[in-house]
């Protein structure tokens, strides 16, 4: 069964994730010393089962981040899950690091910390583009970093949230930048009445 939302309800999703990338860029750049130019496409709302099956068909190993909102504070209960195959990872780890100097350089498993660190701010634009346009806040956590398949680290996502989620915004994300280009998977896992909060003018 298709996700009830109509094509206007999902090109506001699209909106909504194209103006987060958008804030995005600044911090990644203060973060890696280099401009980037950060897009996001293919934006697919699927159920939790289908996305699962979906993800299913790719072998590749990923690290994956997860964020989730912060109840009370935040009254949406969403969950983001950043997907990053590793051929991606290491080079964008590496020009981060490379800007963060000896310190950075020398952490222990640093892939992970910048990985965490690159997510919360995808994370954190995607969620104040959704807190602007609805005159709210929202809290996202700290990022819980794993590494696997895609259909793994989001059934890894679901058992925590204990099935209380109904669909699944996936799109990619690509960064740009004069050194170098990195993609992601974003997941937004989310209830059925996320868009229900979001005025019908605005959609």
């Amino acid at each position: 069964m298709s996700a009830p939302f109509s094509l206007e309800e999902k090109a506001f999703i699209a909106r909504l994730l194209e103006a987060g990338a958008n804030l995005s860029s600044e911090r990644l750049a203060q973060l890696s010393g280099t401009k980037w130019m950060i897009t996001s496409s293919s934006v697919d709302i699927l159920q939790v089962a289908q996305a699962v099956t979906l993800f299913g068909n790719d072998a590749t190993q990923h690290m994956g981040a997860h964020l989730r909102s912060q109840r009370p504070q935040s009254p949406l209960s969403l969950e983001f899950l950043m997907l990053f195959p590793d051929w991606s990872v290491k080079p964008l780890c590496a020009t981060i690091a490379k800007h963060g100097g000896p310190r950075m350089q020398a952490l222990p498993e640093k892939d992970k910390i910048i990985i965490g660190e690159v997510s919360n701010i995808l994370g954190q634009g995607m969620v104040k583009a959704m807190a602007d346009t609805l005159g709210i806040s929202i809290i996202l956590s700290v990022p819980h970093i794993s590494g696997g398949v895609k259909s793994e680290l989001l059934s890894a996502v679901m058992d925590k949230v204990g099935g209380k989620r109904d669909f699944v915004v996936l799109t990619h994300i690509e960064m740009h930048s004069e050194a170098l280009s990195a993609v992601s998977s974003m997941v937004l896992i989310f209830e059925a009445d996320f868009l229900r909060r979001f005025p019908a003018s605005l959609r």
